[in-house]
């Protein structure tokens, strides 16, 4: 079964103040980004293909899904509007596609909806809840004329960070021990120490080489020229085989579909984790798999990992995890594969 699913959507409940949501791209020309935004452009082969996968239609009974036209908000001011359009669905005995985009992980409840938002924790999400990714641009605008290519000295695992940890840097390679830590943790806190154990438990390993560039604060802070930074924030990715992969401020990381679309090996450290498709995606195919409570194990995680493959194994995996990003990660792969999924009844 391969036809375009049909949605109906409402346009005129769009607050003002607010864009239209990731789905709608493709019937409009003028999503609103910043154009000083790192990620502009991360949209556009959807916003030029995703007509073949939906169409919009004017009426409900027609319609196979019912679609929230603006991420879902959670201000009350915008909880009028949501109630009224979801219980027009239910009016119709339509499933209503709703997407979220935050750090954000409080459930969000109704009758009738699929959620898709980034930030979920797996053991105790509800079961019309679905991970989506965090888009960022595809890195291989990065790569030396925007070519794709594979690494192919593997004897010793190399391994990228470029980022804030949870202890500042001294030099380039050594982390100062002395930090004033808070006496209440917050998820912020909490991603930084994540980042900073995986960090300080690879630099230990000589048998593990390490490509770290530890930054002052988050968003290369000190560093006027962020463009400058973003570049040898993606450089310092596609220049290794792997690369950490960890949460944020949500239960989500950017960084491991960057480092998807950089065709690299994600070192992924679940903190109770839910993953795109996971009906669909071995995801253990694709990444070192940690769980947070082994972070102090994960040079030895990783070497295992690494010592188990072929020199031609990690090539083909390196391909592998670069077309997994085309077909099931960026936008487009993203949206095509729900498609998929909700004409076969799988969500």
């Amino acid at each position: 079964m391969d036809n375009k699913i049909k949605l109906y959507t409402d346009f005129n409940i769009i607050p003002k103040e607010l864009t239209y949501t990731f789905m709608l791209i493709p019937f409009f020309s003028n999503y609103k980004e910043n154009i000083d935004d790192p990620d502009v452009g991360r949209f556009d082969e959807f916003e030029k293909r995703g007509k073949d996968l939906f169409e919009i239609t004017t009426d409900p009974l027609k319609s196979d899904y019912f679609l929230l036209p603006f991420g879902y908000s959670f201000d009350a001011e915008y909880k009028s509007v949501i109630n009224d359009f979801f219980e027009k669905a239910c009016q119709f005995s339509k499933k209503i596609l709703v997407f979220y985009n935050a750090d954000d992980d409080t459930p969000i409840n109704h009758k009738n909806i699929l959620v898709f938002r980034t930030s979920l924790n797996k053991s105790i999400k509800p079961t019309h809840e679905y991970s989506l990714p965090g888009w960022s641009v595809d890195f291989i605008n990065y790569f030396p004329n925007k070519t794709f290519y594979t690494i192919n000295d593997t004897e010793k695992p190399s391994v990228a960070y470029c980022g804030y940890i949870d202890k500042e840097k001294k030099g380039v390679k050594t982390l100062v021990k002395n930090i004033i830590r808070p006496t209440k943790k917050t998820y912020e806190d909490i991603a930084k120490s994540i980042r900073g154990d995986a960090c300080r438990n690879l630099l230990k390993n000589n048998k593990v080489k390490t490509n770290f560039i530890i930054r002052n604060g988050f968003w290369a802070a000190g560093i006027e020229d962020k463009a400058m930074a973003r570049e040898e924030y993606a450089s310092n990715m596609f220049q290794s085989i792997y690369a950490i992969a960890t949460r944020g401020g949500g239960n989500f990381s950017y960084r491991l579909y960057e480092i998807l679309s950089c065709g690299r090996i994600p070192i992924f450290i679940n903190t109770d984790s839910l993953l795109p498709f996971e009906n669909s995606i071995n995801w253990k195919e694709h990444v070192v798999w940690v769980e947070n409570n082994e972070i102090h194990k994960i040079d030895e995680i990783l070497l295992n990992f690494h010592n188990s493959k072929t020199k031609e194994q990690l090539i083909e995996l390196q391909k592998q995890n670069r077309i997994l990003y085309e077909t099931k990660i960026s936008p487009h792969g993203f949206f095509k594969e729900l498609k998929y999924q909700l004409n076969n009844g799988n969500l």
